[in-house]
């Protein structure tokens, strides 16, 4: 792990504010993205993740209100899909949050092995899909919804981590984030439609597509053409990819990468009902989308 200028390189007894009598042992960095660094800490034997806003990002004054804004919100938010939050603070003025370590494996890594089956794949995006749920519930969009994103345990559930790029659900950003292979055209700036809950859904849908077949939806080297293919391509029939898969949980997918937003699953309580009845009654045969309702972040338009 490279230094850091409040973090020790090698493990060691960190204290945070002062008030504050517990340390936390730094182990190790886990991962690192544009705006803040993951590292693994121990506190009285337990292991937990520690994010921290990047030094240069800290000196500007509304990046680290918008890291406290989000870490605020994390922790008030209580799903088993999500991973819980338990403290928040400065470190050498530096906005930090400490939550629960996600043991298991990045679902970008496990896909590198090939498609999973059809069950895991169900029950992984039942997983997402409540923690989706109870963001949207709190008028947070995660904007990179990816396999990189979630984190399947040892036991097959999945963990919806790294909300760096959620935004408030307060219409169209001028701003295009997330990680194109998997993003909505409206959230690519391809089709002039608020991003809003169902943007995530949309890219919940490219990652159970790549699941079960092996590869996303689209694919392209040049990165217009991608948005494209997202914007304009019909979606390729999964079974065509996945022969065994079953015809319901197919639709589901197709349903979820639908163009426009309005085609889509409304909601993200809507997609669970659906995931959670096919996870109940494996080939059970129903029109997906029936319970739908309004989109939880909708409501400032």
């Amino acid at each position: 792990m490279g230094a850091s200028p409040s973090l020790p390189a090698e493990p060691a007894l960190v204290q945070f504010e002062p008030g504050d009598a517990a340390g936390l042992e730094v182990l190790g960095e886990i991962g690192r993205g544009a705006q803040a660094v993951v590292h693994r800490v121990r506190h009285r034997g337990t292991d937990y993740a520690l994010r921290l806003l990047h030094h240069d990002a800290a000196q500007h004054p509304g990046q680290a209100r918008e890291f406290r804004r989000q870490s605020a919100l994390l922790a008030s938010m209580q799903s088993p899909g999500l991973p819980r939050v338990h403290k928040v603070g400065l470190a050498g003025g530096r906005p930090y949050v400490v939550m629960d370590l996600v043991d298991g494996e990045a679902l970008g890594a496990r896909l590198t092995r090939g498609p999973i089956r059809e069950r895991a794949a169900v029950q992984i995006g039942a997983d997402v899909a409540g923690a989706l749920r109870t963001a949207h519930e709190h008028d947070l969009v995660h904007r990179d919804v990816k396999p990189d994103n979630i984190i399947v345990t040892p036991e097959g559930a999945g963990r919806l981590v790294d909300f760096g790029l959620a935004a408030p659900a307060a219409g169209t950003t001028d701003a295009v984030a997330g990680t194109l292979v998997y993003c909505a055209p409206e959230q690519s700036g391809m089709l002039n439609r608020p991003v809003d809950a169902r943007s995530d859904l949309y890219a919940l849908g490219a990652v159970l597509f790549e699941c079960v077949t092996g590869a996303p939806p689209f694919a392209a080297a040049d990165v217009g053409e991608l948005l494209h293919l997202h914007a304009t391509a019909p979606v390729p029939d999964p079974r065509a990819l996945a022969p065994g898969l079953s015809a319901t949980f197919a639709a589901i997918i197709v349903r979820l990468l639908a163009k426009d937003p309005d085609d889509r699953y409304q909601s993200a309580q809507g997609l669970l009902a659906d995931l959670r009845r096919l996870g109940a009654e494996p080939g059970a045969t129903f029109a997906p989308g029936r319970t739908t309702g309004r989109p939880p972040c909708s409501r400032r338009r």
